[in-house]
């Protein structure tokens, strides 16, 4: 999964809440073979005040998000709320793992958005709750603990947890 590098900060939700979007939607298209140019693992996301991405889509709108395929780069507006964020960032990370023929290029990725938006939400759903408790545990991992006794593995690791079924369809 790809490194998610946030420059600026959004307005209206968290960072981590943003990354979680962005990660989320990568981690499905790489998931189905899809890899970013070059196999380089950074996806920069550059926040900007909504006026400072100019242009004009296809259909004649306003710019709302852009994808740099070459540089692995997304722009959003740092004003946008949670519902239109989240649908915004995937749209452009479809545009930088996927590339469709330039006639058929916006139609195929809002598509293709529409479609996986559901997963990516469950994916993301998962991230940001709660986000700072898992945090905490990682940074734990940084502190030095002693064993009592020998060193031994933790029998907590291998309780069952509540896994979809669904697989079995696959097996």
């Amino acid at each position: 999964m790809a490194t998610i590098k946030v420059k600026g900060s959004p307005n209206q939700i968290s960072k981590e809440e943003l990354r979680a979007m962005v990660s989320s939607a990568s981690l499905v298209m790489e998931f189905h073979n899809h890899k970013l140019k070059d196999n380089k693992n950074t996806i920069k996301v550059h926040l900007k005040p909504g006026k400072k991405l100019k242009g004009k889509t296809k259909t004649g709108k306003d710019v709302i998000g852009r994808a740099y395929w070459k540089g692995r780069m997304i722009e959003l507006p740092k004003d946008m709320g949670l519902q239109k964020t989240f649908t915004v960032s995937i749209h452009e990370v479809v545009h930088l793992y996927k590339r469709f023929p330039p006639d058929t290029s916006e139609k195929c990725t809002s598509t293709l958005v529409a479609r996986l938006k559901p997963d990516v939400a469950q994916i993301y759903n998962s991230l940001v709750k709660d986000i700072y408790k898992r945090a905490a545990y990682i940074a734990h991992t940084k502190i030095s603990y002693t064993a009592d006794g020998e060193d031994h593995y933790d029998s907590e690791e291998h309780k069952d947890v509540n896994l979809s079924k669904e697989g079995v369809q696959y097996r």
